[in-house]
């Protein structure tokens, strides 16, 4: 109930503790995409953030106050209301491993930091357009079979 309204009130959830990460993707999203970005600075509030208001997108740090952002992540997918939210790690983490790991847990990508701006930009486009396409056949019905194969890429 009331989702339409929660989508307008805030289109990213960007759960990090540092508020010079946050600030520099806030103004880049809002200034480039009049994206409006806001901040959870732990896990705990993120995963409680993201039930109230279903952000569009959450982008996500690892290294957290409370929790590792791998744990977020598991978490989010548990609960049925952010299990279909797509998550977007940045991380200052490079081990290929990580990565991996992350991806497996069911990450949409992961942009090691400090990352382009053009690069999270088109991230965050590509997610956007994926999600807004998803909901649009749902809804319509008509256009479901056009984006039935992007659903189904191997995760």
């Amino acid at each position: 109930a009331g989702h339409a309204h929660a989508n307008s009130e805030c289109d990213v959830l960007y759960i990090e503790d540092d508020s010079i990460s946050f600030a520099s993707v806030k103004l880049l999203l809002g200034s480039q995409r009049k994206l409006k970005v806001l901040r959870a600075i732990n896990g705990e509030n993120g995963i409680a953030f993201a039930q109230t208001h279903a952000p569009r997108l959450i982008l996500l740090d690892l290294d957290l106050p409370d929790i590792h952002g791998s744990e977020v992540i598991q978490l989010l997918q548990k609960e049925p209301a952010t299990a279909r939210i797509p998550v977007v790690v940045l991380s200052g983490d490079t081990t290929p491993s990580q990565i991996e790991r992350l991806l497996v847990l069911g990450a949409r990508n992961y942009l090691t930091k400090p990352f382009q701006p053009q690069a999270l930009l088109a991230v965050v486009d590509t997610v956007l357009e994926e999600t807004a396409c998803s909901i649009a056949g749902l809804q319509t019905g008509e256009h479901a079979s056009q984006f039935a194969p992007a659903q189904n890429k191997p995760r």
